[in-house]
């Protein structure tokens, strides 16, 4: 379980592919996440939920390995040497939830469909606010609520509108500059994951969860009368 607040910016060192394997391995290059964790620890690399299974003898690098099933609906398949990464280790008991419960489990990806720029003037001089407008395929459109959290590319994000197939978040200058998506165009792809209540509440309201709730509450208020005789 992740909170989506990217901790750093990794480097890919080297990607590996082997023969008669489905999956691929990533050698990340990494300096704070890599503090604490051990074999074994999951690790966000661009919102997909990764295990640690080496680190180099230095503790500079660690190596994860991508299964197919997550290379067809992530963008990690498209990852080469030299490019950049979002890292976040996971959620201890007691940490601070600085975004939302994101669990590492990227749906599908996501279209850049436009970036606006907006300046405004702070305290720390004149600085760019930027909208970035994501289009979305229909399964995941009914994830999405104005004013409800999203995750693109592992960053927790508020949905500032909500279109008929799309949605527009607002990225800080400092959002901005600490994550992959000071790298991104119009028409690069970002991974997505939904809220994962949204989810849950959607799926139960599809199988009559409070039909079956509400059923089984009379059946043990019944139960109950019947034990008291």
């Amino acid at each position: 379980m992740f909170s989506g607040i990217v901790e750093e910016l990794g480097t890919i060192k080297s990607v590996h592919s082997y023969d008669h394997t489905p999956y691929v391995r990533l050698r990340i290059e990494a300096k704070r996440v890599l503090c604490s964790a051990r074999k074994g620890d999951s690790i966000a690399v661009n919102g997909v939920c990764l295990t640690v299974i080496r680190f180099s003898f230095f503790r500079s690098n660690f190596d994860v390995e991508v299964l197919q099933s997550s290379l067809e609906k992530t963008t990690l398949a498209s990852l080469s040497q030299g490019d950049r990464v979002n890292l976040e280790s996971s959620l201890r008991i007691g940490d601070r939830l600085g975004g939302h419960f994101v669990q590492g489990h990227v749906e599908n990806t996501g279209k850049i469909l436009q970036i606006q720029e907006q300046a405004a003037i702070s305290s720390k001089g004149r600085e760019v606010n930027r909208y970035f407008s994501i289009g979305l395929d229909q399964h995941l459109m009914r994830y999405m609520i104005a004013e409800g959290s999203v995750a693109l590319d592992g960053i927790s994000l508020t949905i500032a509108k909500k279109n008929q197939d799309s949605i527009e978040v607002n990225i800080i200058p400092h959002t901005f500059a600490h994550t992959v998506l000071c790298q991104k165009k119009e028409g690069d792809l970002v991974n997505v994951e939904a809220d994962m209540f949204v989810k849950y509440l959607a799926e139960l309201g599809k199988h009559g969860f409070n039909h079956d709730f509400n059923s089984n509450s009379e059946s043990k208020s019944e139960s109950k009368k019947k034990e008291g005789k």
